[in-house]
């Protein structure tokens, strides 16, 4: 009897620890490895990833809270279930406002983030001469882009170097990712190539001699690039050229190519007569009134009145004697006398139009 009773507690006992490790054996057991920090270093307000791996070695499916902490302080959890032998990655988004070091820690697993200043990064991306030709005493336009590549407002010294001597400065100033232009004007009275430079990056301009062609008929003349071909056999030529017309200075910066400079000169007239055109159709219309009024009202022009005109005119000219012969010409002449005979006329209707009816009818008496 008494072995009877001992048999069946040792069987008890051993169903119940059986039992006991079969329970232990199903629970989960959980592992929590490979924290990351990305980025771990950033402006304030940028968002970070922080992430740690978590996997179940245990024999039984559970489910296990993760939980993030900053400086000490809980800021997130997150509960993943695993069954057995399964890993996953938990993943959680933090951001900072304020510049310092944080202490981030998951589950005993622990880091440093670092939230820095914004740190600006300005840039010259390219150069551009135009034109990149010219003749001595012109004007060439110096343009440089700039962008901010960094992650805060900046502000860039932007140097122009002539030969690697520094002859101008802008300051531009750019948010983070913006992007502008920024210009110099460069004028060189000797002949030569010149190194430009806009902090470190080049481009060259080219100051070319000088030939000049003169047409005493037309009086006029053309100044180009010593060895310049302006001619059928060249229709790629381009070039920088300067204009002279009775004493009157022009610059023209690209001309396309002609067969003669005589054909240059007619083609820039062409050229104008087509930009003026709706501005001298309107003309067109008033100076048919007021030749309609003024033939009507008998206003005429006399000769001494077109020669004060002429010396006006020559008061502002460089070169009097050659702006003398041009304005001598009778079609020159002729037409500042229709200039002077609308100018009256005008006046003349102001007059009446004001109600002087006294000075109206003298002036028509005169006329």
């Amino acid at each position: 009897m008494r072995t009877k009773v001992i048999v069946s507690f040792l069987v008890a006992l051993v169903l119940a620890m059986a039992a006991i490790i079969a329970a232990c054996a199903a629970k989960p057991l959980f592992e929590v490895a490979s924290l990351t920090i990305s980025p771990d270093e950033v402006v304030p307000g940028q968002e970070v990833t922080v992430s740690a791996t978590v996997e179940n070695v245990g024999q039984g499916e559970g489910i296990y809270s993760v939980t993030l902490t900053v400086d000490g302080e809980i800021v997130d959890t997150q509960a993943v279930s695993l069954s057995s032998g399964s890993s996953e990655t938990v993943s959680f988004v933090l951001v900072k406002d304020e510049v310092g070091t944080y202490g981030v820690e998951i589950d005993g697993l622990k880091g440093i983030l670092k939230v820095i200043e914004p740190v600006a990064l300005l840039e010259v991306s390219s150069l551009d001469v135009t034109p990149a030709l010219v003749l001595p005493g012109q004007e060439a336009k110096v343009e440089a882009g700039v962008a901010n590549v960094g992650e805060g407002k900046g502000t860039l010294t932007v140097t122009l170097a002539v030969n690697g001597v520094e002859t101008d400065t802008r300051l531009m100033t750019l948010a983070a990712g913006a992007s502008d232009k920024v210009s110099f004007t460069v004028i060189r009275d000797l002949a030569g190539s010149y190194d430009l430079s806009i902090n470190g990056v080049s481009a060259t301009l080219t100051v070319a001699e000088v030939e000049t062609y003169s047409s005493e008929d037309y009086l006029y003349s053309i100044s180009y690039p010593s060895g310049w071909i302006l001619d059928d056999s060249t229709p790629d030529s381009v070039g920088v050229v300067k204009v002279d017309i009775a004493g009157v200075g022009v610059d023209i910066d690209i001309l396309p190519v002609a067969a003669s400079l005589d054909e240059l000169y007619a083609l820039k007239v062409e050229e104008l007569r087509e930009e003026l055109r709706p501005v001298a159709k309107k003309r067109v219309i008033n100076t048919l009134i007021l030749d309609k009024v003024a033939e009507e009202e008998k206003v005429e022009i006399t000769s001494p009145e077109v020669d004060n005109k002429v010396e006006e005119i020559l008061g502002d000219a460089k070169d009097k004697e050659k702006m003398r012969r041009f304005l001598a010409l009778p079609q020159v002449r002729e037409s500042i006398g229709e200039s002077l005979r609308s100018q009256k006329t005008m006046d003349w209707l102001v007059q009446l139009v004001s109600g002087d009816q006294e000075e109206t009818k003298e002036h028509s008496a005169l006329s």
